[in-house]
Protein backbone atom coordinates (compact mmCIF):
# COMPACT_ATOMS: atom_id res chain seq x y z
CA UNK A 1 0.00 0.00 0.00
CA UNK A 2 2.89 2.41 1.15
CA UNK A 3 4.19 1.46 -2.81
CA UNK A 4 1.71 2.87 -4.57
CA UNK A 5 1.27 5.64 -2.29
CA UNK A 6 4.38 6.60 -2.99
CA UNK A 7 4.01 5.72 -6.56
CA UNK A 8 1.11 7.52 -6.51
CA UNK A 9 3.14 10.77 -5.14
CA UNK A 10 6.06 10.66 -7.30
CA UNK A 11 3.68 10.95 -10.57
CA UNK A 12 1.42 13.70 -9.20
CA UNK A 13 4.53 15.93 -8.64
CA UNK A 14 6.06 15.42 -12.35
CA UNK A 15 1.94 16.02 -13.30
CA UNK A 16 1.99 19.16 -11.33
CA UNK A 17 5.49 20.97 -12.69
CA UNK A 18 5.02 19.96 -16.19
CA UNK A 19 1.23 21.93 -16.31
CA UNK A 20 3.40 24.66 -14.24
CA UNK A 21 5.82 24.68 -16.68
CA UNK A 22 3.30 24.84 -19.99
CA UNK A 23 1.15 27.39 -18.27
CA UNK A 24 3.39 29.95 -19.29
CA UNK A 25 5.97 28.72 -22.24
CA UNK A 26 3.72 29.93 -25.68
CA UNK A 27 3.06 33.01 -24.11
CA UNK A 28 6.59 34.10 -23.22
CA UNK A 29 7.74 32.60 -26.46
CA UNK A 30 5.32 35.01 -27.96
CA UNK A 31 6.52 37.95 -26.45
CA UNK A 32 9.82 37.22 -27.29
CA UNK A 33 9.47 36.92 -30.72
CA UNK A 34 7.29 40.22 -31.00
CA UNK A 35 10.10 41.90 -29.19
CA UNK A 36 12.69 40.59 -31.32
CA UNK A 37 11.48 42.85 -34.12
CA UNK A 38 13.20 45.88 -34.15
CA UNK A 39 11.17 49.51 -33.81
CA UNK A 40 12.02 51.08 -36.92
CA UNK A 41 11.99 47.63 -39.25
CA UNK A 42 8.87 46.88 -41.13
CA UNK A 43 7.42 43.66 -41.79
CA UNK A 44 6.89 42.05 -45.33
CA UNK A 45 3.15 42.63 -46.80
CA UNK A 46 1.22 39.51 -46.81
CA UNK A 47 0.88 37.94 -50.05
CA UNK A 48 -2.84 38.02 -51.16
CA UNK A 49 -4.23 35.49 -53.29
CA UNK A 50 -6.60 37.73 -55.86
CA UNK A 51 -8.62 34.85 -58.14
CA UNK A 52 -8.87 35.65 -61.52
CA UNK A 53 -12.58 37.03 -62.43
CA UNK A 54 -12.37 36.14 -66.28
CA UNK A 55 -14.75 33.34 -67.29
CA UNK A 56 -13.01 30.52 -69.20
CA UNK A 57 -14.18 27.71 -70.61
CA UNK A 58 -13.04 24.76 -73.71
CA UNK A 59 -15.19 24.02 -76.48
CA UNK A 60 -16.35 20.46 -76.72
CA UNK A 61 -18.20 19.95 -79.26
CA UNK A 62 -18.94 22.07 -82.63
CA UNK A 63 -22.26 21.86 -84.77
CA UNK A 64 -21.86 23.77 -88.09
CA UNK A 65 -24.78 22.81 -89.69
CA UNK A 66 -27.02 24.47 -86.36
CA UNK A 67 -24.52 27.38 -85.80
CA UNK A 68 -24.17 26.00 -82.47
CA UNK A 69 -20.88 25.10 -80.02
CA UNK A 70 -21.57 22.98 -76.69
CA UNK A 71 -19.08 24.54 -73.93
CA UNK A 72 -17.46 23.54 -71.18
CA UNK A 73 -16.90 25.57 -67.20
CA UNK A 74 -15.71 25.32 -64.18
CA UNK A 75 -18.86 24.55 -61.76
CA UNK A 76 -17.52 27.65 -59.50
CA UNK A 77 -17.97 30.09 -62.48
CA UNK A 78 -21.14 29.35 -64.97
CA UNK A 79 -22.18 32.22 -67.76
CA UNK A 80 -25.66 33.64 -67.89
CA UNK A 81 -28.16 33.57 -70.47
CA UNK A 82 -27.33 35.67 -73.28
CA UNK A 83 -23.86 36.17 -72.56
CA UNK A 84 -21.05 37.38 -75.07
CA UNK A 85 -18.27 35.19 -75.24
CA UNK A 86 -15.09 35.40 -77.47
CA UNK A 87 -13.35 32.21 -78.85
CA UNK A 88 -9.66 31.84 -78.93
CA UNK A 89 -7.03 29.88 -80.64
CA UNK A 90 -3.49 30.50 -80.11
CA UNK A 91 -4.41 33.53 -78.65
CA UNK A 92 -6.12 35.38 -81.91
CA UNK A 93 -9.59 36.03 -81.39
CA UNK A 94 -11.23 33.49 -84.11
CA UNK A 95 -15.40 33.79 -83.25
CA UNK A 96 -18.48 34.90 -80.96
CA UNK A 97 -20.42 33.25 -79.47
CA UNK A 98 -23.92 33.88 -77.58
CA UNK A 99 -24.98 31.64 -74.34
CA UNK A 100 -28.61 29.97 -74.49
CA UNK A 101 -30.62 28.98 -72.27
CA UNK A 102 -30.10 24.81 -72.87
CA UNK A 103 -27.74 23.53 -69.81
CA UNK A 104 -26.42 20.35 -68.75
CA UNK A 105 -24.17 20.04 -65.62
CA UNK A 106 -20.71 22.01 -66.63
CA UNK A 107 -21.62 22.00 -70.37
CA UNK A 108 -23.22 24.82 -71.74
CA UNK A 109 -24.91 25.50 -75.37
CA UNK A 110 -23.81 28.46 -77.65
CA UNK A 111 -24.71 30.23 -80.85
CA UNK A 112 -22.04 30.94 -83.14
CA UNK A 113 -22.80 34.57 -83.95
CA UNK A 114 -19.82 35.42 -85.73
CA UNK A 115 -16.63 33.39 -87.19
CA UNK A 116 -15.75 29.81 -86.39
CA UNK A 117 -14.45 27.84 -83.62
CA UNK A 118 -13.10 24.27 -83.04
CA UNK A 119 -13.23 21.44 -80.42
CA UNK A 120 -10.54 22.80 -78.10
CA UNK A 121 -10.47 26.31 -78.76
CA UNK A 122 -10.63 28.55 -75.40
CA UNK A 123 -13.70 30.55 -74.60
CA UNK A 124 -13.68 33.74 -72.00
CA UNK A 125 -15.52 36.80 -71.36
CA UNK A 126 -12.78 39.30 -72.20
Amino acid sequence: MRFFNLVGAILCGILATGCATNANGPQTAGRKAAGAIKAGSRRPAPQLFVPDPALVGRVVKVNTNGHFAVLNFPLSRMPVLDQPLGVYRNGQKVGELKTTRRQLDDNVVADIVAGECQAGDEVSDR
